[in-house]
């Protein structure tokens, strides 16, 4: 045999091994699936972990030596990953199932030769993250990590964007340098689009500078693409479509069932129906933020039905889309005449449906976010949330008339994926129940996930409605607890307030109970963390770590004003509260502070110091006086919500 024959040969032999190794891949992306599925249920089980590491190692060489370099590649990226996974069990805990779903997606993809891998061209449905003025290198980074994540990447390098281009990328969050933040704030005009604004915490007067932007997160993590998606997946959570509702209207099932499928791809939840007579009354009760509907229905006129909606002050500027068979120029007039914002015509095809549904819906989006508006429920986001009880509150104790507040909060710790969507849409559903019943004035988000409510009228009403609601929840909705709180001479204001009903709902939650109406004796319950730090961005900081972690805490910010407080406080059974300390505090120096607890409340509290502070016999003096551990600042995000489950567990009962 001639060399060029045998070479043909080989070529051929290797080709139809590679043939018979890509058909069997098909096994291991199930491997990969069972492994996804072990992590939702166990994500820290090192075994699986473990497993998982050794799956994307062996993958990684047979691909790469069969000339899948993209598959080999894609392996690497996901095994550095757990790898670090193994190191630590609570990195990215949460996320780990999706993080492997995400890349099996992608890995099935890049079998298919010819093929974009879809992790390398994101669906139109991907959040995404605005990345400004940030260096190459580390641009590069954020693209790696947010593949991973379900999120889309655009980068715009210093001097090369303008306003225009900055608000037309629809972007959940942004990601800058603390230089450029005020100017990429003031380009977004007042759309509320968190801010996430890297820095090593060293320019201090920038930094608190910074923080004082509107919607503005300062992290202290500039070369950790890692430590800034945990922030980033749970800020996109308040400007991405959780919790959104799509109606789709036609009297083909067929249909109803092909644009579910296609809709539901974007994530958003679709409501179907049948029956166009019914539409008005189903309007009123799904509350959609698109509705999309056919001209064509039996003994009903989409166009009709179009104006007819159009015609309710409530859906005058709601997204709607009508579709038909018919797609001459009359009839494509007509529909956009009677309102609709697009036409499309049948057969539907399923990209073009898509992309022009996402289209819609991010325009609705940032309009809702420029009203300071949730995108996805419409529901107020917690700065005017928290502006508006307070005006209702003071509006209220002004005409000495009844008013109560609630605080509704989500079980457990924080939420992504398909439990955030899911508890959006519970909050949604509570908001709707409590508003039609005319009980509440006001439904909005207290921070990023829980609720606060206020109602005109005394705790035992607003109590029985919440109670009311949780018995009412679906099965598979997310469960929650709620404490309220009255206008009282104790409580006053709505700061007060909704202190008080945030304490209530924690009771709620010990008790295993839906509802807990606050008393005095609930003021003295210790929460889970008592933070006491005069310096209010890094106490902004701290609070949201434990909103992230799910913790129930109090913020003092002189050591006089927290020392009085906690004397006075009593631990919740079987829990022993954390306090994080400073030591340069106003009225009462962090050790002065510590040394009173030991000697007048010995044993009832685990105390951290956080400070500047980091010398030797700083360390030693608060260590040798039993302080559970010492932090130097700068904190670095991530470092802290990864030690903050650790105290807790450390910290145990408290000692007699």
């Amino acid at each position: 045999m001639s060399d060029p024959a045998r070479a043909a040969a080989a070529a051929q032999a290797l080709e139809a091994l590679r043939q018979r190794y890509r058909a069997s891949i098909g096994k291991t992306i199930e491997a990969f699936r069972a492994l996804a599925t072990s992590l939702a249920a166990q994500p820290d089980a090192a075994e699986v972990v473990e497993t998982l590491r050794r799956e994307l190692h062996r993958v990684r060489g047979t691909a790469g030596s069969y000339g899948f370099s993209e598959a080999s590649r894609l392996c690497g990226v996901m095994e550095d990953r757990a790898v670090r996974w193994s190191a630590d069990p609570r990195l990215e805990a949460r996320e780990r199932s999706a993080i492997v779903q995400r890349f099996i997606a992608a890995l099935a993809t890049a079998f298919d030769e010819g093929t974009v891998p879809v992790d390398l061209a994101p669906s139109p449905s991907a959040r995404r993250l605005l990345g400004v003025d940030l260096a190459p290198a580390f641009g590069a980074a954020l693209t790696e990590e947010g593949r991973m994540r379900g999120f889309e990447v655009i980068a715009r390098a210093e001097g090369s964007w303008t306003p225009a281009a900055l608000r037309e990328s629809a972007p959940h969050v942004i990601v800058t340098v603390a230089g450029s933040a005020e100017a990429v704030h003031r380009a977004m005009g007042k759309t509320n689009v968190p801010l996430v604004i890297l820095g090593d915490g060293s320019d201090v007067a920038l930094m608190r500078r910074v923080a004082q932007i509107a919607q503005a997160q300062v992290l202290y993590a500039a070369d950790d693409p890692g430590a800034v998606f945990d922030m980033v997946t749970r800020a996109a959570g308040r400007t991405s479509w959780a919790g959104a509702r799509v109606l789709v209207c036609d009297d083909d099932a067929d249909v109803l069932a092909l644009v579910r499928t296609i809709v539901e791809e974007t994530g958003m939840q679709v409501v179907t129906l049948a029956h166009p007579e019914r539409l008005l009354e189903e309007l009123d009760r799904v509350r959609p933020s698109l509705l999309l509907l056919d001209i064509n229905l039996g003994n009903a006129d989409g166009i009709a039905l179009t104006r007819a909606v159009r015609g309710v002050e409530a859906y005058a500027t709601m997204p709607l889309i009508l579709f038909s068979t018919e797609t001459d120029a009359r009839t494509r007039e007509a529909a956009l005449a009677a309102g609709a914002d697009e036409f499309l015509p049948k057969p539907i095809v399923s990209g073009e449906l898509r992309a022009r549904v996402i289209a819609r819906l991010d325009a609705e989006r940032l309009r809702r976010l420029d009203e300071g508006r949730h995108p996805g429920t419409g529901l107020l986001l917690a700065e005017r949330t928290r502006a508006a009880v307070t005006e209702t509150v003071a509006r209220q104790r002004a005409r000495q008339s009844a008013c109560t507040v609630a605080w509704l909060r989500p079980a457990g710790p924080a939420m992504s994926g398909p439990a955030e969507r899911a508890w959006h849409a519970e909050a949604r559903r509570v908001a709707d129940l409590l508003s039609e019943g005319h009980v509440v004035r006001l439904v909005g988000y207290a921070n990023d996930h829980a609720l606060a409510v206020v109602a005109e009228e005394g705790a035992d009403a607003l109590g029985r409605a919440l109670a009311a609601a949780a018995d009412s929840r679906p099965r598979d909705a997310t469960p929650w607890h709620a404490g309220v709180a009255a206008l009282s001479p104790a409580l006053d204001a709505g700061d007060a307030l909704l202190s008080a009903a945030s304490d209530a709902a924690g009771v709620a939650e010990l008790a295993q109970a839906p509802v807990h109406a606050w008393s005095t004796g609930d003021a003295r319950l210790a929460p889970d963390v008592v933070v006491v730090e005069d310096d209010s961005a890094l106490a902004d900081m701290l609070r949201y770590a434990l909103d992230t972690q799910g913790y129930t805490y109090r913020v003092y910010g002189t050591g006089t004003e927290a020392i009085e407080a906690l004397l006075a406080m009593r631990p919740r059974a079987g829990r022993r509260p954390l306090v994080l300390l400073d030591v340069e505090l106003p009225g009462l120096d962090g050790h002065s502070l510590h040394e009173r607890l030991r000697v007048e409340r010995p044993g009832v509290f685990a105390v951290v110091f956080a400070t500047v502070h980091g010398s030797e016999g700083e360390q030693l003096r608060a260590l040798r006086a039993g302080a559970l551990d010492y932090i130097v600042k700068p904190v670095s995000l991530r470092v802290l919500m990864a030690k903050i489950p650790n105290w807790m567990a450390a910290a145990g009962e408290p000692r007699s």
